[in-house]
C-alpha cells in the first residue's frame, strides 16, 4: 500500500513518541547502562560462560547486565582466543567494544606493563573505549593509559594503551613503552585508520613496528583497498564480513523535500513538533555549527556543537556534557560520526547530506545513521533534500543500503500533531 505524506508523518510522529517515552522512563530510574534488552534481535542463545574466559572477566561483563552474546560477539570472540587474526564488519551498536576488550583482558598478564594498543580515529572515540575498559579491567587490576596529545606521561606501566594513531607514535618516539611485549592490536574504525588519504601512513608505522602482534580490525563498512591492505598486513587473516553496506534493522529513514532557504525553520519546528530523547544534527562545515547553535539558542533549546577545530579539551567536555544529557541536541560535523555510544539518542537530522564534490558518500551516511539504533533500540533518521544532487545522493545511499526511505513534509506532520 503506498503511503502519503501524513501517513508517513503519522507513522515517524508515533513511533517516536512511544521511543521517546521509553527514554525518559529509563533515564527518571537511572539506569542507563550498555545492557541489551531482552526483546534485542542480535541476542543469541550462546553463552559467554562457555567461552573459557578468565572467572574475573566473566563477572565485569555480568556487571554491565549483560547475560548473552550479540551475534557478533559469539562469532568473534572464539576466534580472538584462539590467537588469530580477524576483520570483523561490525553494524553500528551490535557490541564490538566488548568483543575486542574480551580478547584484551583475557589475553593479558597483570603487572607485566603494556601488552595491548587500542588504535581509534578521534579523541572522543578513544576517551569513551579507553573509559569503558578501565571499567571491566578493574575487575582483573588491568590499568589503562589513555595516549592523548597534550598528556606528558611518564613510562607507561598500564597493562593496555589507548589512543589515535598520532598521538601513539609520539608516545612511541618517546620511547614511553616497549613495543617488542606488545602482543594484542585493535584497530577499532578501521576503514578511517588505515584510510592512506588520512591517518593510514602512520598506523602504517605503528603497524610495522608491531607486526607479531595478534591484530585485530573493526568496522561497519569496508572498501576493497582498505581489505587488500589488512591482508598485506595479516596474510590468511579470519573475515567475519556482512554484505557491503547495510543498514541497522533498527534504524528508521525518513526524508523531507525542502528549499534551502526553509532548512532552518523547517529544523526549529521539527522540534516543536515531535517528542525527542537526545539528537544529532549533521552538517557540512563548521561554520554552519556554530550559526545552527546561535539559531538554536535563541529558540530557547540548550544546545551543544562539536567540529574539528575545537580544543581538544573543549571537545572531551562537551561529549562528557552531552552523554550526561545536559543537552538535548547535539550539532555537529562529521568528527562525531564514528562510533560513540549514547543510548539516549533517537533520532539524527542530516541538515546536510554527506555529499562532498558531487559524490555521495555512503560509508559516511552509514556512520552517522548509527549513531542512533544503539544496542538493539530504535533509531529515526530525518534527511533534508533540498537539490537535484541531494535527491540523487540520497537514492544512492538508499540503493546501496538496499533500504527505502519515506518522504513527509512539514505541513504533514503539523496535521498530525494537530489531530492529538
Amino acid at each position: 500500500m503506498v503511503q502519503t505524506d501524513e501517513d508517513v508523518a503519522r507513522e515517524l510522529h508515533n513511533l517516536l513518541c512511544q521511543d521517546s517515552e521509553a527514554i525518559e522512563k529509563v533515564e527518571k530510574s537511572g539506569l542507563w547502562s550498555l545492557k541489551l534488552t531482552g526483546d534485542n534481535k542480535l541476542l543469541v542463545c550462546d553463552s559467554f560462560s562457555r567461552m573459557n574466559l578468565k572467572p574475573e572477566l566473566l563477572r565485569a561483563i555480568y556487571s554491565l547486565e549483560i547475560e548473552k552474546p550479540s551475534i557478533v560477539q559469539s562469532r568473534a570472540i572464539p576466534e580472538i582466543l584462539l590467537g588469530k587474526d580477524l576483520v570483523c564488519q561490525s553494524k553500528s551498536g551490535s557490541g564490538k567494544t566488548i568483543t575486542f576488550a574480551c580478547g584484551a583482558l583475557n589475553f593479558l598478564k597483570n603487572g607485566m606493563g603494556p601488552q595491548a594498543i587500542i588504535i581509534a580515529p578521534t579523541r572522543e572515540l578513544a576517551v569513551q573505549v579507553g573509559e569503558f575498559l578501565q571499567k571491566l579491567g578493574s575487575f582483573l587490576n588491568i590499568g589503562v593509559c589513555l595516549a592523548l596529545k597534550g598528556r606528558k606521561t611518564d613510562k607507561i606501566t598500564e597493562e593496555i594503551i589507548v589512543g589515535t594513531p598520532g598521538s601513539l607514535f609520539g608516545y612511541f618516539k618517546d620511547d614511553l613503552f616497549d613495543t617488542s611485549k606488545i602482543g594484542f592490536l585493535v584497530i577499532d574504525e578501521a576503514d578511517a585508520v588505515l584510510d592512506p588519504e588520512g591517518m593510514g601512513a602512520m598506523t602504517h608505522r605503528l603497524i610495522m613496528k608491531l607486526n607479531r602482534a595478534q591484530k585485530i580490525y573493526f568496522s561497519a563498512t569496508y572498501n576493497a583497498d582498505i581489505t587488500e591492505q589488512i591482508e598485506s598486513y595479516s596474510p590468511g587473516v579470519i573475515k567475519l564480513l556482512e554484505g557491503k553496506n547495510e543498514k541497522p534493522e533498527e534504524i528508521k529513514l525518513f526524508y523531507i523535500e525542502i528549499h534551502k532557504k526553509d532548512k532552518i525553520k523547517a529544523l526549529l519546528e521539527l522540534y516543536e513538533l515531535l517528542a525527542i530523547g537526545q539528537s544529532i544534527v549533521f552538517v557540512s562545515t563548521k561554520k554552519y555549527v556554530d550559526f545552527l547553535k546561535t539559531t538554536f539558542e535563541s529558540d530557547l533549546h540548550v544546545v551543544s556543537c562539536i567540529h574539528g577545530d575545537m580544543d581538544l579539551n573543549e571537545r572531551e567536555r562537551i561529549v562528557k556534557e552531552f552523554k550526561e544529557a545536559k543537552s538535548k541536541i547535539l550539532i555537529s560535523t562529521d568528527v562525531f560520526s564514528r562510533g560513540m555510544d549514547i543510548p539516549q539518542v533517537n533520532l539524527i537530522i542530516n541538515f546536510d547530506l554527506p555529499i562532498y564534490r558531487g559524490t555521495p558518500m555512503t560509508e559516511t551516511y552509514i556512520h552517522r545513521i548509527g549513531r542512533s539504533g544503539r544496542f538493539g533500540r530504535l533509531g529515526f533518521v530525518i534527511d533534508f533534500v533540498s537539490s537535484e544532487e541531494e535527491l540523487k545522493g540520497l537514492m544512492k545511499f538508499q540503493s546501496d543500503l538496499k533500504f527505502p526511505t519515506k518522504k513527509f513534509s512539514i505541513e504533514a506532520l503539523r496535521k498530525v500533531v494537530l489531530e492529538n
